[in-house]
């Protein structure tokens, strides 16, 4: 009597799409349909004829053989060496078929979603429905091409339709919406104990989706501690499959330069902490590339004027204070030093920087991130281009500085992106005089606090949030700092500016948008976590990582969450961190105890 009874309250717990970041919109049935292992799927895009997505024999080093060989249109022009980029089409299809392989590859069984040793599982028989294809229609769309990165830009809109009789249906409105639903699509299925096949239990499903926000990223430092391209290409797919859009690599800083310059070999032969950790052109570009193949637009950061001490070690003469102790009068974080701000041997390294680096990323992304945070005014005692520490001295100089740059970076065809300081605590003019209101000429990052979010926006700043308050993810790890003896600045615990640690469930409520006036909401462009890396390196990265940075992502998704949205998140949440773990080797940390996703009894407190 007990185990007929346990069974029937098995059969009572509701059953919910595991789908991370939650949509739009979403409705499900209980039908089991396998997804056929041969199941062929067609993409058709208006007005193109509808094409079979094949596997094809690939002699030229990951193009598709004699077709793209001789389809000369497939390719577009933007060229690295002798590299040439793929075209939007081709990145879909190629979407399309590495979809194809994570589903057939998977060993993902939701074992831990259901009371123990409950047979949950579906017995393969013929009276099951089958999907032996899955269609893909793509609207036509008039975004740019003239770069392969405008993609990113397109409308994200899809439905996915899978009825109970096996009909599998996706509908999007550009090639970047076909991928956003591939990648739930991905996330529909689950594979048999077995081994038997690949199912869901949840036909008919009927899915309709779009982003609330349009910048959805993550910022990662890769300068205090060391990171190497697969560290990051891991992070990008961990990144897709939230929907995050935006990987904002911090690539230099104070402590280390590991970006290879070309035009300025020593810069990084002598500023990275080894000559092993060298990011060269090469790994950039195949880093930003693996990106956009899977919807991740890679931008960098190369901070200024401040934390650029590491460009003293090649270039002394640029650098003021470099070195210099005690650090703490010149700086936050050792070592000190600041680029001068009144050099015209500053301007022309910034030149050649720039013009070293602006084309090779340009084909990639809109955007390039200046920094402007944390400037220490007594560093220019030292710089005998300033001699002040005065601010009324110093922000003219800062103007022309920052201007200067971003001019470049317009002439690249890029959006300049700075910290929230150039905006409030200096007050600089940020927007250039051809800036228009319906196209963003420059981005703000607002990153201290909460607060700033809508100092920002009063400005009339396009804007985005994430603050330390919320989204910091490395909060809470303790400083880094050793103490001295006696010291009365680092005392046990040892804890760091922004402790305590933002838990997962701490970011996922976080509301962008509270305390926001509804005339400036239309400026917030979205959202980004944060991971710098004092306390942080590829060992431990990903567990400090995910799944906290994937609760953000459902936010920038699907919009503000609440405390009554937390129970169900956590089997969501707890789906996706298994997903990551098994199949993409990601190793994110515990979203909640076994007992708790099985549903056996009530987490709540």
């Amino acid at each position: 009597m007990i185990f007929v009874r346990a069974v029937v309250i098995a059969c009572l717990i509701p059953t919910s799409l595991g789908l991370w970041p939650q949509p739009q919109e979403s409705k499900h049935g209980n039908k089991t349909v396998w997804l056929h292992p041969s199941a062929k799927f067609t993409y058709e895009t208006e007005p193109a004829e509808d094409v079979e997505v094949t596997n094809y024999f690939s002699p030229f080093g990951g193009f598709d053989g004699v077709r793209d060989f001789l389809q000369i249109p497939w390719l577009m022009q933007d060229h690295h060496g002798d590299k040439p980029l793929p075209s939007v089409d081709r990145l879909i299809r190629n979407a399309i078929k590495r979809t194809q392989k994570e589903i057939r590859s998977s060993k993902f069984v939701p074992w831990k979603f259901h009371p123990r040793n409950e047979l949950f599982e579906p017995v393969q028989n013929k009276q099951d429905a089958v999907i032996r294809q899955v269609n893909i229609r793509e609207k036509a769309t008039n975004i740019p091409t003239e770069k392969i990165r405008d993609f990113i830009e397109g409308s994200e809109n899809y439905q996915i339709k899978i009825s109970a009789d096996g009909e599998a249906t996706i509908t999007s409105d550009s090639p970047i919406a076909t991928l956003r639903a591939l990648q739930t699509f991905l996330q529909l299925f689950y594979t048999h104990s077995s081994g038997s096949g690949i199912y869901t239990p949840h036909a008919p499903i009927s899915i309709t989706d779009a982003p609330k926000w349009r910048y959805r990223g993550l910022n990662l430092d890769i300068s205090r501690n060391s990171f190497m391209p697969q560290d990051l290409k891991r992070t990008i797919d961990a990144m897709a499959s939230t929907k995050m859009n935006r990987l904002h690599v911090h690539a230099t800083d104070s402590q280390s330069w590991p970006l290879d310059i070309p035009s300025m070999p020593s810069l990084a032969a002598k500023g990275a902490y080894h000559t092993g950790l060298v990011w060269s052109a090469s790994d950039l570009w195949d880093l930003q590339l693996y990106g956009l193949e899977r919807g991740v637009s890679v931008f960098l950061e190369i901070d200024l004027p401040g934390h650029t001490a590491s460009i003293g070690y090649a270039f002394p003469d640029l650098v003021s204070a470099f070195l210099e102790e005690p650090w703490h009068t010149y700086t936050l974080e050792p070592p000190s030093g600041q680029i001068k701000l009144n050099s015209s041997a500053v301007y022309e390294f910034l030149d050649k920087l720039m013009d070293d680096l602006l084309p090779r990323v340009s084909p990639f992304t809109r955007y390039f991130h200046t920094g402007g945070d944390e400037l220490n005014l007594n560093t220019y005692l030292l710089d005998e281009t300033v001699k002040s520490n005065n601010s009324e001295t110093i922000r003219p100089l800062l103007q022309k500085m920052v201007m200067h740059v971003h001019n470049k970076i317009r002439d690249a065809g890029l959006i300049p992106i700075v910290w929230e300081e150039m905006a409030i605590q200096w007050n600089l003019t940020l927007s250039s005089s051809s800036s228009s209101s319906n196209k963003p000429d420059v981005l703000v990052q607002a990153w201290r606090e909460s607060a700033a979010v809508k100092k920002v926006l009063e400005k009339g700043y396009r804007t985005i949030f994430g603050p330390g308050d919320a989204w910091y993810l490395d909060c809470g790890y303790g400083s880094f700092f050793n103490p001295k003896p006696n010291s009365t600045t680092v005392r046990r615990p040892f804890l760091d500016w922004c402790a305590p640690l933002k838990n997962w469930r701490y970011m996922y409520v976080y509301d962008p948008l509270a305390g926001i006036p509804k005339d400036l909401q239309p400026l917030l462009e979205g959202g980004e976590a944060h991971m710098w890396s004092e306390n942080v390196d590829p060992i431990v990265m990903d567990a400090m990582i995910w799944p906290r940075a994937a609760a953000a992502a459902e936010v920038l998704w699907t919009g503000p969450r609440t405390t009554e949205h937390i129970q169900d998140a956590s089997y969501r949440l707890g789906e996706w961190r298994e997903r990551a773990v098994i199949d993409s080797g990601v190793g994110a940390s515990v979203v909640q105890m076994t007992y708790c996703l099985m549903r056996e009894g009530s987490c709540e407190a």
